[in-house]
């Protein structure tokens, strides 16, 4: 049993609000560093153009909504506030949600990365006709 999971499990009665949110973001990072290994272990299949998707229905406001959370952690350091706007998305698809999530956070590090100091990247994402269109907009 890792530590996170036995602390939610066993301790939760024990923790304020903001601990455990900041224990699910733990879960959440250590799930998403998982997946990068992963990632890096398909990288062959990607080379050989054999990269297998797994379709799923899901919604596209959430994952974009959870990526930018657990970013805001590496936007930190630079004092770059990280903003979502998507409450009027609702965007019900199917979507391989770990590729999707793959995207959206190396979208989001890179405009983190070439932003300035203490500015804003805002992330948005709405409905247009039959698409989604995600804005990744920072502060120059």
């Amino acid at each position: 049993m890792n530590y996170s999971r036995f602390l939610k499990e066993e301790a939760a009665e024990n923790l304020g609000s903001d601990q455990l949110e900041f224990l699910q973001q733990i879960r959440s990072s250590r799930e998403f560093m998982l997946n990068m290994v992963t990632d890096l272990l398909e990288i062959t299949d990607i080379a050989f153009g054999e990269m297998d998707l797994s379709l799923r229905p899901v919604n596209l406001a959430k994952i974009t909504e959870s990526s930018v959370s657990l970013d805001r952690a590496l936007a930190g350091p630079k004092r770059i506030a990280l903003e979502y706007d998507g409450r009027k998305a609702f965007l019900d698809g199917l979507f391989d949600s770990h590729k999707m999530e793959q995207v959206l956070n190396n979208l989001i590090w890179n405009a983190v990365k070439f932003s300035k100091s203490e500015t804003c990247v805002h992330v948005s994402i709405e409905e247009d006709s039959d698409k989604a269109l995600i804005r990744f907009k920072d502060e120059r």
